[in-house]
């Protein structure tokens, strides 16, 4: 069982998305994480789903799943994941989400005292790792 699985800008290029995300939901220890960047082109390039295939047809480029970024967050919640953060620097950059496996007892994930916590970033901030 993993604690972490790191899987940046590769979400939108595989074959079977949901059955990658059940596979690292299985692989992961109560409470672990799935951290992951990854285009959403479907908020910004909604063509691309009919000139991908075309391209792709022609081997002029891999294939490529265009979906927008709360399909992508849908298909967390779909795979068993609590988004524990979710996060876009700009319009047309990818998706960053921070997905968490829910551990045993709901408790355990709040904060001392049982109070949740909630984080917000001012847009055009990084945020940082403490």
């Amino acid at each position: 069982m993993l604690d972490m699985v790191l899987g940046l800008s590769i979400l939108h290029l595989l074959e079977n998305k949901a059955e990658v995300m059940a596979k690292v939901h299985r692989m992961l220890k109560p409470g672990g994480v799935f951290v992951t960047s990854t285009a959403c082109l479907g908020d910004t390039m909604k063509f691309f789903k009919v000139i991908g295939p075309i391209g792709r047809f022609l081997r002029l480029i891999p294939l490529v799943r265009v979906f927008t970024e709360q399909e992508l967050i849908d298909s967390f919640t779909a795979a068993g994941f609590d988004i524990d953060y979710q996060w876009r620097p700009d319009k047309g950059q990818a998706v960053f989400v921070v997905a968490k496996k829910p551990r045993q007892d709901a408790r355990s994930t709040l904060a001392p005292g049982g109070r949740d916590v909630c984080v917000q970033i001012p847009k055009g901030s990084r945020p940082q790792l403490l």
